[in-house]
């Protein structure tokens, strides 16, 4: 009898450390996801994508474009060859 307890208290253990393992296996699997995503995934063709027939260069409205997350936005838009109208709340932050 005590050769099984052993047995399924050793199970026990294993069990548990499993599920102890797969929060981190989740966190490493979300960074390899992270870094594919920003380093070998092919970036889209924006152009291609949204522009018109009327316009060789589409049109792109940024709000909150004058700081912060809009303004990375505006600059990776406007590499992308796209024209820009930004929309801010406050006109000194966007005449800078």
């Amino acid at each position: 009898a005590s050769m099984a307890d052993d047995d399924a208290s050793w199970r026990a253990v294993a069990l548990l450390a499993l599920l102890g393992c797969l929060p981190y296996v989740f966190n490493i699997f979300k960074l390899i996801l992270w870094l594919y995503r920003r380093t070998l995934r092919r970036r889209h063709d924006l152009i291609k994508r949204y522009g018109t027939a009327t316009s060789d260069t589409p049109w792109a409205m940024v709000t909150g474009g004058s700081d912060g997350i809009g303004f990375a936005f505006c600059e990776e838009l406007a590499e992308a060859g796209f024209n820009i109208m930004i929309v801010s709340r406050t006109r000194k932050k966007l005449e800078k």
